[in-house]
């Protein structure tokens, strides 16, 4: 994309509490479920399809929740051999 402009998120891995069913058909009973990012793509059934996709769109979106994320839960770093 343009300088300056994030294009791109990367999850590296989610713990799933609903749909377990629905994923572990997805990921053909591997498991973990959901523990890189090519096994939560395959979990969540995301694919090429959704590439440039916005997260508010009606196939692909992030859900709020009740449950209160802080700060502090949440991890950021450097990608391993990317500065």
């Amino acid at each position: 994309n343009k300088a300056d402009t994030p294009h791109a998120i990367l999850i590296r891995a989610v713990n799933p509490t609903v749909g377990l069913e629905v994923m572990t058909k997805r990921r053909h009973g591997k498991h973990p479920l959901a523990a890189g990012p090519g096994t939560v793509c395959q979990a969540l059934g995301i694919t090429m399809q959704h590439n440039g996709q916005s997260l508010q769109s009606s196939s692909l979106w992030i859900e709020p929740r009740k449950r209160i994320i802080y700060d502090s839960d949440i991890l950021a770093s450097e990608r391993v051999s990317v500065a």
